[in-house]
C-alpha cells in the first residue's frame, strides 16, 4: 500500500509522460494482484487510492482549462495542458472502469462500505459529464456501463446491494437526461460558476448514455423478473426521445 501511494503522488505529475505512467503502473499492480488481496485492503484501495485520484485529477483538469482561459474552447492543440489532462482523466476513468468491472463481484460489493463507494463512483461520473469539457463524456460513460454491466454477474445473496446499485445510477441517468432535454447542456459552465449553459454531449456520449440506461434495465428486469413501473418507462422514453432528437440534431457539432 505504501507503494502505491507514492505512484499515487505521480499521477498528478505535471509533466504528461509521469502522469501516464504512474497511473498505468498504478492500476496495472491492482489489477495483477487484487485477486489475493483483503478485503481490508480493498477498502483501502477504494477510499486512498482511486478516489484520492479521481479528486485530484479532476482538480487540476478543471484548473488547466480556468489557467488558460478556455471556456468553451474545444479545438485545443493536441500537445496543449488542457487536452494532455484530458488524457489523463481519460485513461483514469478507463482503468478505473477495468479494475471495478475485474473485482466488482469477487472483492468490492462485498465491502461494509459498498453502498457509500458505489454512490461516490456514479457521482464522480456523474459530475465527469456535467462539469467537465465534453470530450470527457464518453470516457466516464463507457467506464459507468462497463462497471453496471458486472452487476450482472452478482450472486443472488447480494440482490439488495446489487438494487441499491442500479437505483442509484439510474437516479444519475435521469439526471444526465434532463441535461439532454435541454438540448444536450448543463446549467454550469465547465470553468466558472456561473449559470452559462455549454453543450455536454458528444453524439458518442449519446449512444454511452443510452447503453448505460439499457444495461441498467436490464440488470432490473433480471433481478426482479418485473418490468418497471410506468412512471420510471414513462421518463425513460422521455430521455430515449430526447436522445433521439439530440443526436439526429447533430449535437457533437
Amino acid at each position: 500500500m505504501c507503494l502505491l501511494l507514492e505512484v499515487l503522488g505521480l499521477c498528478t505529475d505535471a509533466r504528461h509522460e509521469v502522469r501516464v505512467g504512474a497511473i498505468q503502473t498504478l492500476f496495472r499492480a491492482m489489477q495483477l494482484y487484487g485477486a489475493t488481496l483483503t478485503l481490508d485492503t480493498w477498502n483501502d484501495c477504494i477510499w486512498k487510492i482511486t478516489f484520492p485520484l479521481l479528486d485530484a485529477i479532476s482538480i487540476e483538469t478543471r484548473r488547466s482549462a480556468s489557467d488558460a482561459g478556455t471556456l468553451l474552447n474545444f479545438s485545443l492543440a493536441t500537445q496543449s495542458p488542457e487536452h494532455a489532462w484530458d488524457e489523463s482523466k481519460s485513461l483514469a476513468m478507463q482503468s478505473i472502469g477495468s479494475i471495478i468491472n475485474e473485482f466488482l463481484v469477487s472483492k468490492i460489493i462485498n465491502l461494509d462500505s459498498f453502498s457509500k463507494a458505489w454512490s461516490v463512483f456514479v457521482t464522480h461520473v456523474h459530475d465527469t459529464v456535467s462539469l467537465h469539457r465534453r470530450n470527457l463524456s464518453p470516457p466516464a460513460l463507457l467506464c459507468l456501463g462497463k462497471v453496471v454491466r458486472a452487476l450482472s454477474d452478482a450472486e443472488a445473496s447480494l440482490q439488495i446491494k446489487v438494487s441499491e446499485a442500479w437505483e442509484c445510477v439510474w437516479k444519475a441517468c435521469s439526471d444526465m437526461g434532463s441535461m439532454v432535454l435541454q438540448g444536450g447542456k448543463s446549467q454550469f459552465s465547465p470553468n466558472t460558476n456561473t449559470s452559462q449553459l455549454y453543450r455536454v454531449f458528444t453524439q458518442e456520449s449519446l449512444v454511452a448514455l443510452v447503453d448505460v440506461i439499457r444495461s441498467t434495465r436490464s440488470i432490473s428486469l433480471s433481478q426482479t423478473g418485473e418490468e418497471w413501473p410506468l412512471q420510471r418507462l414513462s421518463r425513460l422514453m422521455e430521455i430515449l426521445k430526447g436522445t433521439f432528437l439530440s443526436f439526429c440534431h447533430g449535437s457533437s457539432s
